[in-house]
């Protein structure tokens, strides 16, 4: 036991015997210092411990300390306090020699604050996941419903694939619960390809969601149509029938989709890093796409 001077009331604590400056220190520090015998049979505990864990250090001493003793690294657990509640301590321990026999000096700080900070963390974070899909939900369902309004319009076939590119770039505005917003769009840039009655590609509708750039989209539709036997995006979804996502096209891929380095310079102006070519079916039969 530390000595006191007498007639000085000393605490619950039983600590090692002595007095000198580690004593003090082990009997002020914030954090629970435990010592247990190899076997986890607790020898000592400081005032902190006794507040962690909710019992007089005389009622500690010669009972299971009932935690995995953690030689290297930390670990946290889990305290329960008598009619308190659970708090949570970060463990750390070292070995040592105490009254001249093997012990383990075990550390113990609370940190149930930063336990909880992180969960509170974690459910924000899933909820502004959970907020951005249905976000996200909404804009595709609205897209599909103005989509299906223009295509069930008395508008001739031209003007609708016109307006359905328009549309995939055109801003999806969300609006949320605490008045923030995002703005959301299919694709950057939109083009329509179709099959014509003599078997030929024409690009018939482009769109760009900055207008500046809708004089590329046109200059690209002159001077580099689709063709059947290109590599095209569209062209390839039109010959496979099925969709096609480029979702990496760096240079030496983009060489491989072009017709040579001014083809694929305009389409870097244009804006393109990634593309997806979806094939336009109509009764069984291929009739174009939209890349």
């Amino acid at each position: 036991m530390i000595d006191h001077p007498a007639g000085e009331q000393r605490s619950h604590t039983a600590g090692p015997e002595g007095d000198s400056p580690l004593d003090a220190i082990i009997e002020h520090v914030a954090d629970g210092i435990v010592i247990v015998a190899p076997d986890g049979i607790i020898r000592f505990a400081n005032p902190a411990a006794e507040r962690m864990f909710g019992r007089r250090a005389s009622d500690l001493i010669d009972t299971d300390f009932g935690f995995p003793l953690v030689r290297e690294g930390s670990a946290e657990i889990d305290i329960v306090q008598p009619g308190v509640g659970t708090i949570v301590a970060e463990l750390r321990m070292v070995e040592m020699e105490w009254k001249g026999e093997a012990s383990i000096l075990i550390s113990l700080r609370d940190v149930t604050d930063r336990r909880e900070a992180e969960e509170r963390g974690r459910e924000l974070i899933r909820l502004q996941t959970a907020r951005n899909q249905a976000e996200e939900e909404k804009s595709r369902f609205r897209f599909l419903a103005e989509t299906s309004a223009l295509l069930d319009s008395s508008l001739d076939y031209s003007e609708v694939l016109n307006r359905l590119a328009r549309l995939i770039v055109t801003p999806q505005r969300d609006i949320s619960g605490d008045g923030a917003g995002s703005s959301m769009t299919l694709a950057d840039w939109c083009a329509i390809d179709v099959v014509e009655s003599d078997g030929s590609i024409a690009r018939v509708a482009v769109a760009h969601h900055d207008p500046r750039r809708e004089d590329l989209l046109n200059e690209l539709r002159e001077r580099f149509p689709p063709s059947w036997n290109h590599r095209y995006p569209a062209a390839r979804a039109i010959r496979e029938r099925q969709a096609t996502l480029y979702d990496n096209l760096d240079d030496e891929a983009l060489a491989g989709l072009t017709r040579g380095s001014e083809h694929a310079a305009l389409l870097r102006r244009i804006g393109l890093a990634s593309a997806m070519a979806v094939p336009l079916v109509a009764r069984g039969e291929t009739v174009g796409a939209i890349t």
